[in-house]
């Protein structure tokens, strides 16, 4: 196993189960956008230690939030989120931060969701640029922003109702993403 399995493990183990983009994508999408995304933080804080070198599994496994002994997370942190510690030179947008009030006013990003009710989320499948050059695909993938743009409404639930007519619920702050418009389509049919 390379350097590396141990750390790809724990990231597997992490983003398990019934979550957003597992749900959306598949596991397979949903363990490479987190691998893309976790590897370079974990190497960058392994990196500023020169005497003591701790295993980049060790860095990854202790820089996943983990729910106290009655399985809360700490506050600030939305239910069901899969956050991982954001260092200052992480390269995380501050308007992906959130800063838990713990003693250690830990900086966290969130990875992904935990959904309780996966019915609810769209499947959806990805573009994949350069499928058969894997050479051109890992160069656009490795600039791709892997760190998802999340909706959370002002009760601190995630997403926008469909029924909505607007996008009152949504609390007017910034993102790190610089657009006058978005265009999402959808592709519903039966079978």
């Amino acid at each position: 196993m390379s350097s590396q399995g141990p750390a790809f493990m724990v990231i597997a183990c992490e983003h398990k189960g019934d979550t957003v983009i597992n749900v959306t994508f598949g596991p397979q999408v949903a363990g490479d956008r987190a691998i893309r995304l976790v590897v370079p933080m974990a190497e960058k804080t392994t990196a500023k230690r020169t005497v003591h070198r701790t295993p980049i599994h060790e860095v990854i496994l202790r820089s996943y939030c983990q729910p106290d002994s009655r399985g809360n997370l700490p506050q600030g942190i939305p239910p069901g989120a899969i956050a991982f510690a954001a260092h200052e030179d992480a390269g995380i947008h501050y308007s992906d931060i959130i800063e838990t009030a713990d003693a250690a006013r830990t900086r966290w990003c969130i990875l992904d969701v935990r959904v309780p009710d996966p019915t609810r989320i769209i499947p959806a499948t990805i573009v994949v640029p350069y499928a058969t050059q894997l050479t051109r695909l890992n160069s656009e993938l490795d600039r791709t922003d892997m760190l998802p743009l999340w909706f959370w409404q002002k009760n601190s639930e995630l997403g926008v109702p469909i029924a909505e007519s607007s996008f009152d619920c949504l609390p007017d702050r910034p993102t790190r993403i610089e657009a006058s418009s978005l265009k999402v389509a959808l592709h519903v049919g039966h079978n």
